[in-house]
């Protein structure tokens, strides 16, 4: 049973988003050239013609299982010029025929490295950060571990786009396991047992499963959760931060990206979004049911803060948005900026029956 836990743990979380791409090398989406701007899109996005003001980069990172390739049908949903790397996993030169996913820092020093010497290639471009999975979580540290050891390189950030990303390892992991007890448990057990498991033998193998698989991965080390809690008050509070998450996710429960987004609520950031949707599987909710709803909502957010709206989108489509963003703004910001006390509602649904609102409140309960 261990071993097909740490099968699971090891290959099957983080799943990539497509298949049988290139495993090696840099990817970069630079094919604004083939298609040009419409007019709407100029109107709407008129800060990439301004003289002498570069055009944004987009810099993404992939998921566990993933590639640098996975980036190329993010331009669906992501503006500016999107390029990427492979994480060090890949690095062939340093873990020859073992290069995978298994070598992964988990979003950790070494993922946070290449990230990072990738915004210092743009020292004079306007940087939007995103990612999904790992990825996602690798762009959450980043910024993080940037603010305290090289704020200089987030000069120029303007925002953070991430699907799914986890908050700790140890929650991916209790997830999984979590999610298959649960289903025995209501079919054999009872939820008492169901807890049980969790807390008694998930959590306290965790550490030396993450050891013993990803040596590169410190258990002590530096996680989304604690980089949002501990290193993020240095960062800019008017930093865009977008979360996308799925309600049907089982690779990585929505509930890492409500803690997350409720960490840096507590903090005070003024544009912070969070996008959850009810379908969608680990790491493809852009091409989920909700995808064109997911697309609108993730627009309105361009429109508002005047970043760039991906290349793919037809003028008709642009002109729509713009005219509808004008008519609801207020109300469209509103829905995509839930209180704390609605996103604490959604990680405790019984408790909040209990106490409401001012029970959180008054208890300051978080987790």
């Amino acid at each position: 049973m261990l071993n097909v836990f740490l099968l699971c743990l090891s290959v099957c979380c983080f799943a990539p988003i497509y298949g049988n791409e290139e495993q090696n090398g840099m990817a970069i989406q630079q094919d604004v050239g083939e298609k040009q701007l419409t007019p709407a899109q100029v109107a709407l996005s008129e800060q990439n013609i301004a003289p002498k003001i570069p055009l944004y980069i987009n810099i993404f990172a992939h998921g566990l299982t993933g590639n640098a390739n996975n980036l190329k049908p993010y331009k669906e949903f992501l503006g500016g010029i999107i390029t990427g790397k492979n994480g060090p996993e890949w690095d062939e030169r340093l873990y020859g025929k073992y290069a995978g996913p298994l070598q992964s820092s988990l979003a950790q020093e070494k993922d946070i490295a290449v990230v990072a010497d990738q915004m210092a290639l743009y020292p004079h471009a306007r940087l939007i950060l995103s990612g999904v999975s790992k990825g996602a979580a690798t762009m959450i540290n980043t910024v993080g571990w940037l603010a305290k050891h090289n704020p200089i390189l987030l000069r120029n950030l303007q925002a953070v786009v991430v699907e799914s990303p986890f908050d700790c390892m140890e929650n991916v992991a209790a997830n999984m396991v979590h999610t298959v007890v649960e289903k025995f448990a209501s079919e054999h057990l009872s939820t008492s047992v169901e807890t049980t498991v969790d807390s008694y033998c998930v959590r306290p193998l965790v550490k030396y499963i993450e050891k013993i698989r990803f040596r590169n991965f410190d258990p002590e080390g530096i996680t989304p959760i604690k980089a949002v809690r501990e290193l993020w008050q240095g960062v800019d509070k008017e930093l865009v931060v977008v979360f996308v998450h799925s309600q049907e996710d089982t690779v990585i429960s929505v509930n890492a990206s409500r803690m997350l987004y409720i960490a840096l609520k507590e903090q005070g950031f003024k544009n912070l979004y969070f996008l959850e949707t009810e379908k969608g599987a680990h790491a493809n909710v852009f091409w989920g049911a909700d995808k064109e709803n997911v697309l609108e909502q993730l627009c309105y957010i361009y429109l508002h803060h005047n970043l760039p709206l991906p290349y793919e989108l037809s003028a008709d489509y642009a002109e729509q948005l713009f005219q509808r963003f004008e008519v609801d703004k207020e109300k469209i910001l509103f829905r995509l900026q839930p209180t704390i006390d609605e996103v604490n509602t959604r990680v405790h649904p019984w408790l909040s029956k209990v106490i409401g609102p001012k029970g959180f409140r008054l208890l300051g309960y978080v987790r």
